[in-house]
């Protein structure tokens, strides 16, 4: 009998011991993604600046990689097939020799801004892009021509937002912002008529209304699938220790009752 409440005990210490592991993994999984990721991350850009272009796809490469074994890119957010062509662009206009270095390090920043939006919830770089793209709209703005060639050279900026705007933004801020995408490629290509001027003033009005944080999200142990977790785990462990307890009290019960009866 007590063998067997012992035996209960150490299945009722396993589960808890298991239970934790996996919480205390899950959140060092995640820590240790992020440092690796980061690290790679900057140090391509970095390159790219330099004109180290092999060391820079090698770095890209390796983004791509720890994507694949960890999703660090929110698929709900950016599919894989967007990310795998925006990386795939972005490794062709690196190794492409008629690329300017600087639409290199731009199609890089793009790549960038995407994966430092994944972890800079407060601080993100795209934020910091964004103010600059609002700059150079307001200079725009004080020509008294709004010419082809600047509306090229918005929308190059504009369009490195794009891919941490979509993680960042809500589904109704990114579709505003996509609008404007479209109608800058109209613009560009003589088949938007409308007014160029009314153009830019909505797209910099958009762009101050965009939040400079993300909405937060739920952490891990706040997602239902966890705390369904955590009630079924604990209403196990409840229920074990109760049966053991009723078990162990039975045994006594038993114990006394055979100890009485053979005294009389």
């Amino acid at each position: 009998m007590k063998e067997n409440i012992i035996v209960r005990a150490k299945v009722v210490l396993s589960i808890v011991l298991v239970f934790s592991l996996v919480m205390v993994n899950h959140v060092q999984a995640s820590e240790t993604n992020y440092d690796e990721i980061k690290t790679t991350t900057y140090q391509f850009l970095q390159f790219v600046k330099e004109g180290h272009n092999h060391a820079a796809i090698t770095k890209l490469e390796e983004l791509k990689r720890v994507n694949e074994m960890h999703s660090i890119v929110p698929e709900e957010k950016l599919s894989y097939d967007e990310l795998i062509t925006l990386i795939n662009e972005t490794q062709s206009a690196l190794q492409d020799t008629n690329t300017s270095a600087e639409e290199k390090y731009h199609r890089a920043l793009t790549v960038v801004l995407l994966y430092d939006s994944i972890w800079n919830e407060h601080d993100a770089l795209w934020v910091t892009w964004k103010s600059y793209l609002e700059d150079e709209i307001a200079r725009v703005l004080e020509a008294e021509q709004i010419t082809n060639a600047s509306i090229q050279h918005l929308y190059s900026l504009y369009e490195r937002l794009l891919p941490a705007l979509k993680v960042s933004l809500g589904k109704e801020e990114y579709g505003m912002m996509k609008e404007h995408q479209e109608s800058f490629l109209a613009f560009l290509s003589g088949e938007n008529k409308q007014d160029e001027l009314t153009f830019i003033h909505s797209l910099s009005s958009d762009l101050k209304a965009i939040p400079a944080e993300k909405k937060e999200e739920k952490s891990f142990t706040e997602e239902p699938g966890f705390i369904w977790l955590l009630f079924s785990v604990g209403g196990l462990i409840i229920s074990t220790l109760s049966y053991v307890g009723w078990r162990k009290y039975r045994g006594e019960s038993d114990d006394k009752k055979e100890h009485k009866e053979r005294g009389s």
